[in-house]
């Protein structure tokens, strides 16, 4: 499990700075997505009829995943 978290925040930037901010995006970005989900979950049991809340939330997830993504590639600025 830590070889995943250890994965994730390794950020392919020259700058050590760089890599402090990038490893803060992607905490942040994490941190989003597992309340995205919990949301998601939510939604699923308690609004069964609500597509448009659902297609939102899962719209949002996405980009937090993007954002990740970008992140962990080493570019920071578009990622945060």
């Amino acid at each position: 499990m830590t070889d995943i978290f250890h994965k994730l925040l390794d950020i392919r930037h020259s700058d050590e700075e760089s890599r402090q901010r990038g490893r803060n995006i992607i905490i942040i970005a994490l941190g989003l997505l597992v309340i995205n989900l919990i949301v998601s979950s939510t939604i699923i049991v308690g609004f069964p009829e609500s597509v448009s809340l659902l297609v939102s939330t899962f719209l949002s997830a996405i980009l937090y995943a993007g954002i990740a993504f970008l992140t962990c590639q080493g570019f920071i600025d578009f990622g945060g």
